[in-house]
């Protein structure tokens, strides 16, 4: 399997190296004829409307639409790959699209500002625990039929780890954590993505 990277903007490299960790291929994705050769993507953090504008102008954006309706591929966002995945955004901009493809609605850096970034502990499936970063970091303000909730900050309970069919969405980064090696919620992409 390779996984690709969507690589308009954002952080490529350490969602790349976690893969290799896992002894996953990946390739960076930032061309719409390299979409043809990937059943997997993900979507790293950046920003969202910038990222709006770069999948328009490539092309990039209407074969992933198509690709979601088929049920061809599997996609990971993470932060603002998590806005781009939300079926509704509450606070975003006119011109800002999404790929209507998690049935969420999300709040843009509802968890702060940058100055505010910071490391939360997250309960994976209910009983592992991992500290990844939220950085200018989406709240999920409600959810919808035929999602499932996988993660949720611990003091709170509040969800930051959802899925939907061949989707999954996260809050936070999970290549940045305190420990550096941890992989869980890339792992379960993967089993997201194996599924038929």
């Amino acid at each position: 399997m390779t996984v690709g990277i969507l690589s308009l903007q954002g952080d490529v490299e350490l969602h790349q190296f976690v893969l290799s960790q896992l002894g996953i291929k990946s390739a960076k994705i930032n061309k719409l004829t390299q979409l043809d050769d990937i059943s997997s993507l993900i979507i790293p953090g950046g920003e969202s409307t910038t990222m709006s504008k770069l999948l328009i102008s490539s092309g990039i954006y209407e074969q992933i639409v198509k690709r979601i309706k088929e049920k061809s591929i599997a996609i990971f966002g993470t932060c603002a790959g998590m806005i781009l995945l939300a079926n509704k955004i509450y606070d975003g901009r006119e011109d800002q699209i999404s790929f209507n493809a998690i049935n969420v609605g999300i709040k843009r850096n509802a968890f702060g500002r940058q100055i505010e970034s910071t490391f939360k502990t997250v309960v994976i499936r209910g009983d592992s625990e991992i500290e990844p970063s939220f950085i200018r970091a989406p709240r999920i303000a409600d959810i919808g039929d035929d999602v499932v909730v996988l993660g949720t900050l611990k003091q709170t309970a509040e969800p930051v780890l959802v899925t939907q069919g061949k989707m999954l969405a996260s809050s936070f980064h999970p290549e940045l954590s305190k420990e550096s090696c941890d992989n869980i919620v890339h792992r379960i992409f993967l089993e997201i993505a194996e599924e038929k």
